[in-house]
C-alpha cells in the first residue's frame, strides 16, 4: 500500500473472488507519482477473514467495511477501482455512500441479473460450488476454476501463479464470501445507474463478449459514464494487459480533472 500524502488522487482498489489486495501489487506500482493507492482485502480474503459480523459476507456489511476503510484512510472522496467480484462490490458502495467517491471503475462486472429464475438459479450453483469448495483440495479447486472461458488468455505462467496463491486461502472463509457476494443474491442496480454522479468507467476485455456488452450497457445508463473495451483481453484485464489497464485508469482521472 502507498501512504496517502494529499497531494495526489487517491484510488482505492477492490479484487476479485479468492484474491487479496496483493493482486493490485503491479498496478500500484504503475501507478506510483501518478497517484496514491490504497488495496483492501475484501471480507474472506487475505487478512480479512473470521469476521465477527453478522452481515460481514454480505454486500450490505462488505460495502459498510470498504466505506470504513475508506474514511480511516482518506479525508476526501476516492477513485473507487473494483475487479469483478469486487467491481460489483465496488458500484453498490458508491451507489450507498456517494459522497465518499470521487469516481468509479469496474472492471468485468455487472450491475446484477434482473431475472428472477436466474438470480434463483445463480444463488443456488454458487451455493453448490461453496460446498463444492469445502470438499475438495484447492489446488485441485482453482484448477478446474481456471479452466473456464473466462480465463483461457492468461499465459501458463499466470494461471499457475494465480494457482499457487489462491489454493492459500481458508476454504471456509471464500466459500462464505463467494456464497454472500454471490451475483444471486447481489442487489439489482440497473435502475440505479442513473444515480451516479460522478464518472463511472466499466472496462472489459475485448474476447469476453458477455461482459463486453454489460460494460457497453452500464455506460449507457450513467450520467458521466463511459466503456473501456481492451484489445487481446479477457475477464482479467489488469493481469492480461496490466500497461493498457493502466492506461484506462490513467485517462479515467485525467476525465475526472477535466470535469
Amino acid at each position: 500500500m502507498n501512504a496517502p500524502n494529499g497531494e495526489l488522487p487517491m484510488v482505492v482498489f477492490l479484487h476479485g473472488f479468492a484474491g487479496s489486495s496483493d493482486d493490485w501489487s503491479l498496478i500500484m506500482d504503475h501507478g506510483a507519482g501518478h497517484f496514491e493507492s490504497y488495496a483492501i482485502d475484501l471480507p474472506g480474503h487475505g487478512g480479512s477473514v473470521h469476521l465477527d459480523e453478522s452481515d460481514a459476507y454480505t454486500f450490505t456489511g462488505a460495502a459498510r467495511i470498504v466505506a470504513e476503510s475508506i474514511q480511516h484512510i482518506a479525508s476526501e472522496p476516492v477513485h473507487l477501482v473494483g475487479y469483478s467480484m469486487g467491481g460489483r462490490l465496488a458500484l453498490y458502495a458508491v451507489l450507498q455512500n456517494p459522497t465518499l467517491f470521487a469516481s468509479l471503475i469496474a472492471e468485468s462486472s455487472t450491475a446484477g441479473l434482473q431475472d428472477e429464475s436466474e438470480r434463483k438459479q445463480r444463488a443456488q450453483s454458487d451455493a453448490t460450488l461453496a460446498k463444492h469448495i469445502l470438499e475438495t483440495p484447492l489446488e485441485d479447486f482453482f484448477r478446474e476454476w481456471y479452466r473456464q472461458g473466462l480465463f483461457t488468455l492468461l499465459s501458463d505462467e499466470q494461471r499457475e501463479k494465480m494457482i499457487s496463491v489462491r489454493q492459500k486461502n481458508d476454504p471456509m472463509e471464500i466459500a462464505r464470501s463467494l456464497e454472500g457476494l454471490s451475483v444471486g443474491v447481489q442487489p439489482v442496480l440497473w435502475d440505479r445507474l442513473p444515480e451516479l454522479e460522478i464518472p463511472a468507467t466499466f472496462i472489459a476485455g475485448s474476447t469476453d463478449e458477455k461482459y463486453t456488452n454489460l460494460a457497453i450497457g452500464m455506460a449507457g445508463l450513467c450520467k458521466r459514464g463511459q466503456s473501456a473495451i481492451v484489445p487481446s483481453a479477457g475477464h482479467n484485464v489488469h493481469v492480461e494487459q496490466p500497461d493498457a489497464f493502466f492506461r484506462c485508469i490513467e485517462q479515467h482521472l485525467a476525465r475526472y480533472a477535466t470535469g
